[in-house]
Parts: structure tokens; C-alpha cells; sequence
């Protein structure tokens, strides 16, 4: 949900995560595979709500998005890559 600056930036990513920004998403919402759990990540968690919402209408099941986003998760001292 996050742009490519914002992906590789001082917050930095969840190891194993999959930048899809939201201005994006839309069309390539595709590239997530089916079936599987699925959490959806921005900087607090406005933009990934909104993409979950996305693919919830789109049939996708097993969502979540990560409250507080990187900002919060960063602030709890959790790994992050850059």
C-alpha cells in the first residue's frame, strides 16, 4: 500500500512483503495469490483498510490489516528490512 520510497525508507518493510502501492493496487490486486492469509500493511493502516475493502469485495477472504501500520510496529522495536 505504500509507495517505493515510503516501501524502502527509514520504516523500512515486513521481511517477505510484497509492495503493491495503492494508487496500483487496483489493477494488480491479481498478483496476490488466492486462499491465502493475506495482511495488508501501510504507515498507520488507512490505506491498507481501504485495500482490504478492495479485495473483500472482490471475493478475497482471510484479510487482515496491521493496525498502526509500520509507524506502530516500527515504535514496538520489530524487525524491519530496508
Amino acid at each position: 500500500m505504500r509507495g517505493t520510497a515510503e516501501f524502502s525508507g527509514p520504516l523500512g518493510h515486513i521481511a517477505g512483503a510484497l509492495n503493491l502501492p495503492v494508487e496500483d493496487f487496483p489493477a494488480r490486486m491479481d498478483v496476490i495469490p488466492p486462499g491465502r492469509d493475506v495482511v495488508l500493511v501501510c504507515l498507520t493502516d488507512k490505506r491498507s483498510a481501504r485495500a482490504a475493502d478492495l479485495l473483500a469485495g472482490a471475493g478475497r477472504r482471510n484479510l487482515s490489516v496491521l493496525r498502526g501500520g509500520m509507524k506502530e510496529w516500527t515504535e514496538a522495536g520489530l524487525p524491519s528490512e530496508r
